[in-house]
């Protein structure tokens, strides 16, 4: 079989592939529904037990799983529905005058508990019976199937915010307003039809094309039939980006936005005008400019990439990186600043604000944090979970044991893709540890917080760098085909991944199997 032959092979092995990924994804997106798992939940009677009560009335029909999504769509509805990127607001009641902080927070602690006894704060108000409400909450967010903790208060208006860049929802609710305008269809009385439509738009069909250009990239630079084979399929069923399909969220966008730069970003990289060499065009500036932003607009981390790359395309055209590729990624730089701004009334994104009262306002659940978000470990810890603990990126896909081999002892025989394969190599080894420090040392020192990212089934943070990781596996999965012990030991990594990621059945914002394991254990308790 000649080498034509060959490649066509692969080129419908990776169709098959890709199309059984498709149809996965589809189904799971079409049939998604937030669902009450009794082991977390506790029976109405049982106060002792910290787990939350099992409700008196089923949820709503929806297939918002997490206040992460919850937030972003209730920013959706009321941007359409309402015209407001307030999402809820709060009416407090002129009972006792001013109070601090520390005072409405004991007066909150008191009706709780139900205090019937002499309640004593720096002599401003004693009362013998329970004290009354100092304030009610209304709007989208405290509506039933759409109460979320990821959302802020504006001290000033009293009007509530998702903690979430505005950039994404604004653009959802672009096609929202369409499907209400033009075929009727409503958040409020067709929910389920409305998000399962946008969840297809922006996670199955940016999936579906990811998967096609990544394979691409993989067919150009691997070496081995069983290493190009093994490292599509990974991408297909063994990371977390289809895990978190069904839900809206930030970060499958991003990695999905990433691979959208990548690929013409490698097409310029690869080009310098010799013969043999394909020429880049224009526009694949303007592609990998824009993409690059669009995806430090949904992964702040991402804009050492956006400008890494900047910086490398000077040495291939300074005309086209400056007067191209920067304009590009001013677009969805721009577009995140101003909606910022139509928001909230500033520049910069909500996230700068934690700590401040605009997080822990009187009941806020930042105010007083439970469970994993309560966490607060030695930092060497935090370090430890998050590279091979419960929330590891290689413990819970293993098969990026692979990528971390090709950096440490790269082994490349084609000697055409081997200087460039080596430097994407080093390249994303770079940045990754950079935005490993960022959300280690950095947010764990100067945020205050361990929280792995919350309730979450994967390590979220570091989606977006997949595509960079799976073709950095490249090398050590070509070496792997040689042996039928490379092989076992790869298909053994891809189970395991595999098992990670199909293991959040029914909702991927829940702890991992490890965290799980580690906490029947005894080993861990928040």
């Amino acid at each position: 079989m000649n080498k034509q032959d060959l490649t066509a092979s692969r080129a419908w092995c990776y169709a098959v592939l890709i199309a059984l990924a498709a149809g996965q994804v589809a189904g799971r997106i079409l049939s998604a529904e937030y669902v009450l798992e009794p082991s977390l939940h506790r029976p109405a009677d049982q106060i002792g037990d910290p787990r939350r009560p099992w409700p008196n009335h089923p949820p709503p029909a929806l297939p918002f799983f997490s206040s992460n999504d919850r937030s972003r769509w209730a920013t959706i509805r009321a941007l359409v529905d309402e015209g407001t990127y307030s999402i809820g607001y709060r009416f407090e009641y002129p009972v006792f005058g001013p109070l601090s902080h520390i005072q409405a927070q004991a007066l909150l602690v008191a009706r709780c508990l139900g205090s019937s006894t002499t309640w004593l704060i720096s002599g401003l108000y004693a009362p013998p019976v329970l004290p009354p409400p100092l304030y009610s909450d209304h709007g989208i967010l405290f509506e039933p199937g759409y109460a979320s903790v990821d959302r802020i208060l504006n001290p000033e208006t009293k009007r509530y915010y998702s903690s979430k860049p505005p950039l994404l929802p604004t653009i959802i609710a672009g096609e929202y307003w369409l499907l209400k305008k033009f075929f009727g269809l409503s958040l409020t009385e067709q929910p389920m039809l409305v998000s399962k439509i946008i969840l297809l738009t922006w996670n199955w069909v940016p999936f579906i094309i990811y998967l096609v250009l990544l394979s691409r990239l993989i067919e150009r630079y691997g070496q081995t039939d069983w290493g190009r084979i093994f490292t599509v399929g990974a991408a297909c069923f063994a990371t977390f980006l289809s895990t978190f399909s069904v839900t809206l969220n930030n970060h499958t966008i991003a990695a999905t936005g990433l691979v959208f730069a990548l690929y013409p970003f490698l097409r310029i990289w690869n080009s310098d005008g010799r013969a043999g060499k394909s020429k880049a065009s224009w526009w694949h500036y303007a592609l990998a400019g824009f993409f690059a932003a669009w995806t430090a607009c949904n992964e702040l981390p991402a804009v050492l990439i956006l400008v890494i790359w900047g910086t490398i395309l000077m040495f291939r055209s300074r005309i086209y990186t400056l007067a191209i590729y920067w304009p590009s990624a001013l677009i969805p730089t721009a577009a995140f600043l101003y909606t910022n701004y139509l928001a909230l009334g500033e520049w910069w994104p909500a996230y700068e604000k934690f700590g401040s009262i605009w997080y822990e306002y009187p009941g806020s659940y930042w105010a007083v944090r439970r469970g994993i978000d309560a966490a607060r470990e030695p930092v060497w810890l935090y370090m430890f979970h998050l590279v091979i603990g419960h929330h590891g990126i290689l413990s819970l896909s293993p098969i990026f044991f692979l990528s971390l081999i090709s950096v440490c002892y790269p082994r490349i025989a084609n000697l055409e893709t081997r200087r460039l394969l080596r430097q994407l190599i080093w390249l994303t080894a770079v940045v990754t540890v950079i935005v490993f420090c960022f959300y280690t040392v950095y947010v764990y020192y100067a945020l205050e917080t361990s929280n792995y990212g919350g309730w979450t089934s994967g390590p979220r943070w570091f989606f977006w760098l997949v595509p960079l990781w799976l073709i950095s596996m490249l090398p050590a999965a070509d070496h792997s085909a040689k042996s039928r012990l490379g092989r076992l030991t790869g298909y053994a990594l891809l189970a395991l991944s595999a098992m990670s990621v199909a293991y959040p059945a029914w909702n991927p914002w829940r702890h991992p199997w490890i965290y799980n394991w580690m906490n029947a254990l005894g080993w861990i308790h928040y």
